[in-house]
């Protein structure tokens, strides 16, 4: 997933017909940012992903996914609606604040439900290796 006003870089390396040395080509790009609707610089919501994943659990992805697109959503479907700066600063980084740490709270959930699942691995292995 690209974001808005982020400069990227790419690079690809092919090896054409058997050839000993490789064809390498790289570049950057912008994303270009969106037009503001608005003379505040705060209007919208911005939502990190996990980025790469040692395995691909479609199942846990789409949970993980539904819950930070509806906050962000509902974020989005209900504009802030004033004229002084200060409110829009302050709603808006009580936005984000408010999904980063769903997100964070997600996580941190999810990583002690594993470790209690392994413990109790742990534990029942102690428990059968203890009556052989």
């Amino acid at each position: 997933m690209s974001h808005a006003g982020q400069e990227y870089h790419w690079a690809v390396e092919a090896v054409i017909n058997g050839s000993p040395t490789p064809i390498v080509e790289n570049s950057e790009f912008q994303t270009p940012l969106p037009p503001s609707r608005s003379s505040s610089s705060f209007t919208s919501v911005t939502v990190l992903t996990r980025g790469v994943e040692a395995h691909n659990n479609e199942g846990h992805n789409r949970l993980l996914d539904s819950q930070i697109n509806a906050i962000a959503s509902t974020f989005a479907n209900k504009p802030i609606h004033s004229d002084n700066p200060i409110a829009v600063n302050i709603s808006a980084a009580v936005r984000t604040l408010v999904t980063g740490v769903s997100t964070l709270a997600t996580f941190i959930f999810a990583f002690a439900a594993l470790g209690l699942f392994c413990l109790g691995l742990q534990l029942l292995f102690q428990k059968i290796t203890k009556k052989a």
